[in-house]
């Protein structure tokens, strides 16, 4: 970050299921911080999220605008799961340790069929989508209607163009034993899409395969933008929107402390990421991603608040520190240009800098 300029500072928020409230405190610092951000960007949760925060006018009101809502999502049945699906989730609970947590439940939900196929097991068979985002979808109407939405922030979402929901799977599954990477991910900027279709690309970004129904968007159909250059990590870390956009800082909040992200791809920009220092597992993988309770959204909240105040805090501060410095040098020079040859000029000089 160049002192003695006003960096362009977007912000990325990455997915990872209910695990999205640990943006909510990483917002609640940002705004204490006096951090500004000039544009959004979001993957999966980190789109819906980002939508609240494109929207609120300034990050103080978008932390607490964020927060009623994730409040609220703790005392809902935001996301309601079919009476056919418990016996698939239950056989999940070992195995979602080893995935990202965004495609973690549809590759479960691939393995634990062909299992149970394999061995005959008698497991009721599971609808295409078992989850029903019916309370979600009137939320994001709430907070995020189109107007609202062109008047705020450039706001980017990262989406994954479906080949199918199983083909999706076994792309990632591919990815994961290192027989292939997933096609990348697009970002979509939200204020150039029409009206109708503003909330659909919300939605698109995080619909897990399988298990939501993939959104139309500019005639193409999408799913989870996490899924998107699996090695990379690239669609469930969407900076390059924003540096597209002009934005020559960026923050990344992460909802991984193991993201093998990598960013010396962006070797020209000042990426300063936000990531969990202890784990945000609390329970089992599927609780983890779709445990909408206030328990786990206090808990992940708090978290996000003290992660990103002890690493923003000290790179704002010095920023701030320096663009004082240099503003005084400044200030000296054009004391001494005007008042050349005059010791008691340069004294006063010297004790505003120091």
């Amino acid at each position: 970050m160049s002192a003695n300029t006003t960096p362009k500072i977007g912000l990325a928020l990455t997915g990872g299921g209910a695990k999205g409230a640990y943006h909510v405190g990483a917002l609640k610092a940002i705004a204490e911080l006096g951090v500004p951000i000039h544009a959004v960007s979001g993957a999966s949760i980190g789109a819906l999220n980002g939508a609240v925060v494109a929207t609120a006018g300034n990050m103080q009101q978008a932390h607490k605008n964020l927060d009623a809502i994730w409040k609220a999502l703790g005392e809902d049945d935001v996301i309601s799961v079919s009476g056919k699906a418990p016996a698939y989730l239950g056989m999940l609970l070992g195995m979602g340790a080893a995935f990202r947590a965004m495609p973690v439940l549809t590759a479960g939900f691939t393995v634990a069929s062909r299992v149970a196929d394999y061995f005959e097991l008698d497991i009721p068979s599971l609808d295409p989508h078992v989850l029903d985002d019916t309370h979600l979808v009137k939320l994001l109407q709430e907070c995020a209607k189109p107007q609202a939405l062109k008047n705020g922030l450039p706001f980017y979402v990262s989406v994954f163009e479906t080949s199918g929901g199983l083909e999706d799977i076994l792309g990632v599954l591919r990815s994961i034993v290192r027989l292939g990477n997933t096609a990348e991910s697009d970002f979509l900027h939200i204020q150039s899409l029409p009206d109708a279709e503003m909330q659909e690309a919300l939605m698109a970004s995080a619909a897990l395969p399988l298990l939501f129904r993939a959104r139309k968007v500019q005639g193409k159909l999408y799913t989870d933008g996490g899924q998107g250059d699996w090695y990379g990590v690239g669609g469930n870390t969407p900076v390059k929107p924003l540096i597209d956009a002009g934005c020559d800082t960026i923050i990344v909040v992460h909802l991984c402390d193991g993201s093998a992200w990598n960013r010396n791809q962006y070797q020209n920009t000042n990426i300063i990421e936000v990531r969990p220092q202890e784990s945000l597992a609390i329970g089992n993988a599927v609780s983890d991603v779709l445990g909408f309770d206030n328990t786990r959204i206090t808990q992940w909240s708090e978290q996000g608040y003290a992660d990103a105040m002890h690493c923003l805090k000290r790179v704002f501060d010095t920023v701030r520190n320096v663009n004082q410095m240099e503003s005084s040098r400044a200030r000296l020079d054009q004391s001494l240009a005007g008042n050349s040859g005059s010791e008691q000029s340069l004294e006063d000089a010297m004790k505003r800098i120091f």
